[in-house]
């Protein structure tokens, strides 16, 4: 019974972990054995697709990317479903399937959801320029069959406007982009999440001006930064990414975190004995983040991570002790 548990999940044994450490990037690897159509296998071993940098804004900070086959999750979930669960585990699986009949879902309708879905999710989150910066995150989710996918949106409506939101649709070019205004009182801020049916996908953003400014885009400025063109090659044959571009959220967002410590160290300059000279300016902490990416692949023989850039472990230590030194050495010549 546990032999067929693990090929229905696609987990056999674990027969090595490797890890290795270069100057500029970390590696490790898990073997594992079980099919390579099992459960844990399936749905992630498609390579990522890399074609929705094209659509992000130039100001992103975070993306992340991965192969998510939901539909391949079908033929094996069938199959668990048809062993017999362990006695601890089924009173567990008893509530989770009165639950879902509660929620007046039925097994063909979750395979239709997952049939009509793609096999790749992406999001990034950017920070728009302004007096502060203003983060936006955008979802794209991939989809096969928008009108087998269409039922289920109209249920996320219903369900959001039982809540006593209005949903709105705003129109551009040929796109229907359909949102609800979430006012945010405490913090004096309107959010309007929205989505939108674009080129083979679910578009989802946290507010309609993500939304507008990927459907104007006309120039895919992000893709030609060289950052992303190392990306490109990190992420060969990988099932996933997560891209870290820590020197553009500085360049965006440090000025304005600069300008708040530069005024506190100035007015405590006679309690600290150092003033806002000490504080590194963008150009510096730029310089000392780069970017950082992180890479796995799913296949019939394990998985392996890779960590690429400035943020891994041994690095860390280093630039904090680096930044140490240089914050000492400015105050060096001052007389506490």
């Amino acid at each position: 019974e546990a032999a067929a548990y693990a090929d229905v999940l696609g987990l056999g044994g674990l027969d090595a972990i490797y890890a290795a450490t270069t100057a500029s990037s970390d590696h490790l690897h898990f073997g594992l054995g079980g099919s390579a159509r099992g459960l844990c296998k399936a749905a992630w071993s498609q390579p990522v697709d890399l074609s929705f940098v094209r659509s992000c804004s130039p100001n992103t900070v975070l993306l992340a990317a991965g192969s998510l086959d939901l539909g391949a999750l079908s033929p094996p979930l069938r199959l668990l479903s048809s062993l017999r669960p362990p006695p601890a585990g089924y009173v567990r699986l008893r509530s989770l399937v009165g639950a879902c009949r509660g929620a007046a879902t039925t097994a063909q309708k979750v395979e239709n959801v997952l049939a009509a879905l793609g096999t790749q999710v992406a999001m990034a989150l950017s920070l728009e320029k302004g007096p502060i910066p203003k983060p936006e995150l955008l979802l794209r989710i991939a989809v096969r069959d928008a009108e087998r996918f269409a039922p289920m949106l109209r249920h996320v409506e219903e369900a959001v406007a039982q809540r006593g939101l209005e949903w709105k649709t705003r129109e551009l070019d040929a796109h229907r982009i359909r949102f609800v205004q979430v006012p945010l009182a405490e913090a004096d801020l309107q959010l309007s999440p929205c989505y939108v049916l674009h080129d083979g996908a679910l578009w989802i953003a946290s507010d309609t001006a993500a939304l507008v400014r990927m459907l104007r885009q006309t120039e895919a400025e992000l893709a030609q930064a060289a950052d992303m063109q190392q990306l490109l090659q990190h992420a060969a044959k990988a099932s996933g990414v997560v891209h870290v571009r820590s020197a553009r959220a500085a360049a965006l967002g440090w000025r304005s975190l600069a300008g708040l410590l530069r005024a506190q160290m100035n007015e405590r300059r006679d309690e600290l004995g150092v003033g806002s000279e000490v504080v590194p300016d963008e150009e510096q902490v730029a310089a000392a983040l780069g970017t950082t990416t992180l890479t796995w692949r799913v296949d019939e023989r394990g998985v392996t991570v890779a960590n690429h850039g400035p943020l891994r472990l041994g690095t860390l230590w280093t630039g904090f002790a680096a930044l140490v030194d240089d914050v000492l050495q400015r105050a060096s010549g001052r007389v506490f």
